[in-house]
C-alpha cells in the first residue's frame, strides 16, 4: 500500500513538473518594439535617367523601412521591379515584404516605402541597400496597327498581334456615344496603351477625337489586362450618332516597346546617433 502511495506521489510530481515547464515554454519573450534606430540621409544619386533619394529611414527589432524617392527625368517610362532588391546587414540578407513592379511615367516622381521584416534582428546600426530591377521603357516603339471597329458592333472581340481587344459595353445616343473596351496583352515585350489617341469616323472624312481623356497611357507587362472608356460627341448637323454607322480608329493607341535594363544601385546607410538618442 505504501509503495502504491509513493508511486502516485511521484507520478503527480512528474505531471506537475511537465505542466509547469510546458506553461513556461509557451510564454513568448517580449520583443522591444519601442526602441528605434534612425539613420542619416545619404546623398542624392543622379544619372541620365533618374534621380534617387531616401527619407524616413528607421528600424526596430521587427522591421526596417525607408522611403524611396525615384524621379524620372526622361521622356520615357521607368520601371522598378523590387523583387530582387535587398537589404544586407551583419545578420544576413532580407528582401522586401511586398513584391511589386512600380511604373513611373515620364517626368514624374514616385514615393515608395521599402520594408523588410526580421522578427527580432533588425535594430541595426548600419546596412546596405541593393536596388535591382530598374529599367527604362522608350515611349517610341513599334505601333501595332488595328483595323477600325464598327459601331453598331458586328463582333465584340478582335485579336491583332499580341493584343485581344473586347468591347465590354457601348451606348449610342443622338448627342453622345460611349464604348468601354478591355485589352489583354500576351506578348513578350512591354505594351504602351494610350486611349487618348483614339478617334471616331463617320461619313467619309469626318473624324472626331476621344473626349474621355482623364488618364494617360498604360504600361502592360506580358499577361496584363486593362480596360478604358471612350466618349465621342459629333454635331447633330454632321450626323445623328444614334443611327449612323461609326468607325473607331485606333491610330497609335497600341505601341510595343522593349525594356532596357539599368545598372543596379548600392547605397550604404549609417545610424544617426544624435537623432536616435533624441527620439528614444
Amino acid at each position: 500500500m505504501k509503495k502504491t502511495i509513493q508511486l502516485i506521489v511521484v507520478a503527480s510530481l512528474v505531471l506537475f513538473s511537465s505542466s509547469f515547464y510546458a506553461q513556461k515554454k509557451e510564454k513568448k519573450t517580449k520583443v522591444d518594439t519601442k526602441t528605434k534606430n534612425f539613420f542619416r540621409i545619404p546623398s542624392e544619386i543622379k544619372n541620365d535617367a533618374y534621380t534617387l533619394n531616401f527619407k524616413n529611414i528607421v528600424s526596430n527589432f521587427e522591421y526596417l523601412k525607408f522611403a524611396v524617392l525615384l524621379n524620372n527625368t526622361t521622356s520615357d517610362y521607368i520601371l522598378w521591379n523590387n523583387k530582387g532588391s535587398e537589404v544586407i546587414f551583419d545578420g544576413g540578407t532580407k528582401k522586401t515584404a511586398k513584391e511589386k513592379i512600380h511604373k513611373l511615367k515620364p517626368h514624374k516622381e514616385s514615393n515608395k516605402v521599402f520594408t523588410v521584416l526580421g522578427g527580432n534582428q533588425l535594430l541595426v546600426d548600419k546596412f546596405e541597400f541593393k536596388m535591382t530591377g530598374l529599367s527604362r521603357v522608350p515611349t517610341k516603339g513599334k505601333v501595332q496597327k488595328v483595323e477600325d471597329f464598327k459601331l453598331p458592333a458586328s463582333q465584340n472581340a478582335i485579336t491583332v498581334g499580341d493584343f485581344t481587344i473586347t468591347r465590354i459595353k457601348s451606348k449610342r445616343k443622338t448627342d453622345e456615344t460611349y464604348a468601354k473596351f478591355e485589352v489583354v496583352y500576351n506578348g513578350k515585350e512591354i505594351a504602351i496603351v494610350n486611349p487618348n489617341n483614339i478617334s471616331v469616323r463617320v461619313n467619309e472624312n469626318d473624324v472626331y477625337a476621344n473626349d474621355y481623356r482623364k488618364k494617360g497611357a498604360y504600361l502592360l507587362n506580358p499577361g496584363d489586362k486593362m480596360s478604358f472608356l471612350t466618349k465621342f460627341h459629333i454635331p447633330a448637323k454632321v450626323a445623328d450618332m444614334q443611327f449612323t454607322d461609326m468607325y473607331i480608329q485606333w491610330n497609335d493607341t497600341f505601341v510595343l516597346s522593349k525594356s532596357i535594363p539599368l545598372d543596379d544601385v548600392i547605397v550604404n546607410f549609417e545610424i544617426n546617433e544624435e537623432l536616435t538618442k533624441e527620439r528614444n
